[in-house]
């Protein structure tokens, strides 16, 4: 993913750099800290989970995350980009070409098809005038296609189950090629079983593609399914040792 640096479309980064590189990360509203001095380094291909109870700050460092807040202080590099330096239409720049969003709602449009819905991140995103219609359809065709949902061409949300809508909302994520796909309690909404799937799901994309993976979890068996467990408490962050048997 190549983006410039102005305030209107971020730099070229160095796939070599972490994905996510945060130093000395605080935010505080008023007189009230919430994150605190957070340290934080993410290598592409990675899969982790956050986790912390209710108030810790796990809200808080997903908006910093997804370049919907800013910091009070500290350093904020996503894919090598410096973000916390830019400018509205620059960050703006940064959440629709390096970030995928996952919601514990799947926030999609009842009255339009799965793939118009897949395709219509991808015509906010570039603004695409109408004779791009068709191409971004094919596109969003092959992402369903992909979250294994190619057989659900044509139909509506309400028709789907809660795992197959949520499998729509991951593949309207992975339209932009980001470099990180961020879930916020993505399995919230949903049964034992569509939770395995959609964690499926995310092993294979990690598989295929080396997506790098950050879960805002209160589900212990989500957290387990990642490569690290980074705790918040209090607004501070720490790895968390996995358990062995």
């Amino acid at each position: 993913m190549s983006l410039a640096l102005t305030d209107s479309e971020p730099q070229t980064a160095d796939n070599t750099v972490p994905v996510i590189r945060m130093r000395g990360i605080s935010r505080s509203f008023g007189d009230a800290p919430v994150l605190r001095d957070v340290d934080l380094d993410v290598q592409p291909g990675e899969y982790v989970a956050i986790v912390g109870p209710s108030g810790s700050g796990k809200s808080t460092l997903l908006n910093v995350l997804g370049c919907l807040d800013r910091p009070t202080t500290g350093t904020y590099e996503l894919d090598g980009v410096e973000t916390t330096t830019l400018g509205e239409r620059g960050r703006a720049a940064v959440r629709g070409g390096l970030l995928g969003f996952v919601f514990q709602s799947f926030h999609l449009l009842s009255h339009l098809s799965i793939e118009d819905n897949v395709a219509m991140s991808e015509s906010y995103r570039h603004r695409q005038p109408g004779t791009q219609r068709s191409t971004r359809r094919e596109r969003a065709i092959a992402e369903l296609e992909r979250v294994g949902l190619g057989h659900r061409i044509g139909y509506k949300p309400r028709l789907l189950s809660g795992g197959e809508r949520q499998r729509v909302a991951i593949a309207r994520a992975l339209m932009s090629k980001p470099a990180l796909l961020l879930c916020d309690e993505p399995t919230g909404n949903l049964d034992r079983a569509n939770t395995a799937a959609v964690l499926d799901l995310f092993d294979e994309l990690r598989a295929s593609d080396l997506i790098t993976i950050m879960v805002i979890t209160h589900d212990g068996s989500v957290a387990e399914r990642a490569d690290r467990v980074i705790g918040i408490a209090d607004g501070m962050v720490s790895d968390r040792p996995r358990e062995t048997s």
